[in-house]
């Protein structure tokens, strides 16, 4: 290579590296062990991430999850309450420590989109959550009378805010993960028939997208109250690992003896990964580990629950594998498989 030591000492100020100096963004847990699988290891930090999803499918929980799990390790969180709608008790019952998290409640959609912009520039948070992207409202839209046609105000408005978000969180000491909400909206469209709020740009300028969808729902036999529903999730964008991977949980969300409301439980996926890498050995209906049998999933999922060192070392190999994956390896993009085993 020909020597460019006075080109790279010119624009040094300007953020100029060798490939091999620019760091690898650290992972920071999702709260959610079907996610820290999925995208390989937890969401990015100096990264915009994207959850969305229909209504009811758990955005905000994870969010709340990824504040609570951060808390615990000393990191600083944010919460911009673009819809007005933040819980303080219910944040308190997942873990999240609210006397440590700032909570920001904008009176319209700027405000928002400056106050991310001062709190990446003033290296005091690594994780700022926007919740959520449609319910930030323009000025100009607020101001205006209903009767006025408004177009296209926030996707102009988010267009510019990736943009200014992604060029000052590279030259941030700190490199805070910005965890977007956002909706689903339909479309005219037939093959394509929903959307997302806020324009292209989020599509563009985010580094992780993650779909969240329902699954089937357990209700109280008595009451009729639901218990819990499955949650599948796609890694629909993923610039730091293998994209399109898929998984599920078990959302609680009404009373359980085992699990309180929020609990987000994963065993089944991690079980059904462990096997797929070969960690557990099945023939029909058992499933062996080690010297052990158990006469089907369920059966094993139990023994998991009272070993939890066995679950957290199935973690660690998942991970690691997951993050070596190729084209080649054993590990799957779906988990259509291991709900036959259920």
């Amino acid at each position: 290579m020909n020597d460019i030591s006075g080109i790279l000492k010119k624009f040094s100020k300007y953020n100029l590296k060798r490939a091999s100096d620019i760091p690898i963004p650290r992972r920071l847990p999702t709260g959610v062990d079907t996610l820290d699988i999925i995208t390989g290891g937890g969401y990015p930090s100096s990264r915009i991430v994207e959850l969305y999803g229909k209504e009811s499918v758990g955005k905000t929980l994870l969010a709340l999850k990824a504040i609570a799990v951060n808390q615990k390790a000393g990191l600083s969180c944010a919460f911009v309450d673009a819809e007005k709608t933040f819980d303080f008790e219910w944040a308190k019952k997942q873990g999240v420590n609210t006397e440590d998290l700032v909570v920001y409640r904008p009176e319209y959609g700027e405000l928002s989109i400056d106050f991310i912009k001062e709190l990446i520039q003033s290296d005091a948070m690594d994780i700022i959550v926007l919740d959520s992207i449609e319910g930030i409202v323009p000025k100009q839209e607020i101001e205006a009378s209903s009767e006025e046609a408004q177009v296209a105000l926030k996707a102009r408005m988010m267009n510019k805010a990736v943009r200014v978000w992604n060029s000052v969180i590279t030259s941030s000491e700190r490199q805070p993960l910005v965890l977007c909400i956002n909706q689903m909206r339909l479309t005219m469209e037939k093959y394509n028939p929903t959307t997302t709020p806020g324009g292209m740009g989020m599509k563009y300028f985010t580094s992780m997208r993650i779909e969240l969808t329902r699954g089937k729902t357990q209700k109280d036999t008595k009451t009729k109250d639901k218990r819990y529903v499955e949650i599948r999730a796609k890694t629909d964008k993923n610039k730091v690992s293998i994209p399109g991977k898929y998984g599920y949980w078990t959302m609680y969300i009404g009373y359980d003896e085992a699990f309180p409301p929020g609990y987000c439980e994963s065993t089944n996926f991690v079980v059904s990964q462990a096997k797929h890498i070969g960690l557990v050995k099945s023939a029909g209906a058992w499933f062996y580990y080690g010297d052990k049998k158990f006469q089907g999933k369920q059966d094993f999922v139990d023994y998991i629950y009272e070993n939890p060192e066995i679950y957290k070392d199935f973690m660690q190999k998942i991970i690691k594998e997951v993050r070596n994956e190729s084209e080649e390896k054993k590990v799957p993009n779906t988990g259509e498989e291991s709900k036959e085993e259920n």
